[in-house]
């Protein structure tokens, strides 16, 4: 997936959000240029956008890719978390007006172990995530849903099974669902995000993942 990130992210007053569309445009010019398979117009773009102003940005900046860029679009946006969701609440949100990802392809969302939660609580988190973009996908008309990114914030707060059993979880649960296209792992080879430690490359969680590929899915 090729998406234009900013990090950290500024207020709204303090970006021109002309030029910064302008500069989404030609990133998806570049994706066409290479053949690209996924581009994203932006990474969790309501970390951006009030809620009132998304849907609208959404939608016209879709359009604006789609002049320059024929290969499949996907929203990459978070999960909701929280409590369970009810069978009855999942089908009306699935039977409700279309919403903000009618003409994308594919809904994507982050599942992330955050320091606050507990290793216990994560698969109902992953459950309510999953289902809950899938009921959106459903609503909206799009091919499926992706896990654009999962990881654990702050591994080193925790231990490396735990790390590890936290990528397993996902898996396992993606493992359910027909129209889960696509999972991206961040981070477990290591690397540097601004603000925080060093993350060191995790051999554990890479051996889950490696097993998840080439002999689960074998």
């Amino acid at each position: 997936v090729l998406t234009v990130g900013i990090d950290p992210k500024p207020k709204m007053e303090e970006i021109d959000l002309e030029a910064w569309n302008s500069k989404i445009v030609e990133y998806a010019k570049l994706a066409e240029e290479y053949d690209v398979e996924l581009f994203a117009p932006m990474a969790e773009p309501g970390g951006l956008f009030a809620e009132k102003d998304i849907e609208k940005w959404g939608q016209e900046i879709l359009l604006r890719i789609k002049e320059v860029y024929h290969g499949e679009v996907v929203w990459m946006g978070c999960g909701p978390g929280g409590e369970p969701l009810s069978e009855e609440f999942l089908k009306e949100l699935s039977e409700g007006l279309p919403g903000k990802y009618v003409g994308y392809d594919y809904i994507g969302f982050g599942l992330n172990l955050v320091p606050e939660m507990t290793l216990e609580e994560f698969p109902q988190y992953v459950d309510n995530s999953i289902k809950y973009k899938l009921a959106q996908a459903e609503r909206d008309n799009c091919k499926g849903v992706m896990v654009t990114e999962f990881s654990v914030f702050l591994p080193k707060q925790r231990s490396e099974e735990e790390v590890a059993r936290a990528h397993e979880i996902v898996l396992e649960k993606a493992k359910g669902y027909d129209k889960i296209s696509g999972l991206f792992v961040a981070n477990f080879l290591g690397g540097q995000i601004e603000g925080l430690p060093l993350i060191e490359e995790d051999i554990k969680t890479g051996e889950v993942i490696k097993r998840y590929f080439t002999e689960i899915l074998d």
